[in-house]
């Protein structure tokens, strides 16, 4: 078997960090009043109601946490992952 001994770049490195980031957030953070202060209006109410259906529907939180990554475009990834870095949230 062979393995990769090379050592990760900065760029995957803060891939890396930016998925646990936002993992962390989902599992501690997010709610309501967050999700509209990112997406105010009928479009928090739809992503809200997305995430609490995923949850209900999966059951495994980290699973629907992602398939809700997943199902968000690019622009509202991307609307996200600014709220996250910009309150300075970390993790654990």
């Amino acid at each position: 078997m062979e393995t990769n001994q090379s050592i990760p770049t900065q760029e995957a490195i803060k891939a890396a960090q930016m998925v646990s980031r936002y993992l962390y957030w989902m599992a501690n953070q997010v709610n309501k009043e967050r999700i509209h202060e990112i997406y105010p209006g009928i479009m928090g109410d739809h992503l809200w109601s997305k995430l609490v259906s995923q949850r209900n529907r999966v059951t495994d939180t980290l699973a629907a946490d992602v398939m809700f990554w997943f199902e968000l475009d690019n622009t509202n990834r991307y609307k996200l992952m600014q709220y996250i870095i910009s309150s300075g949230y970390k993790g654990k």
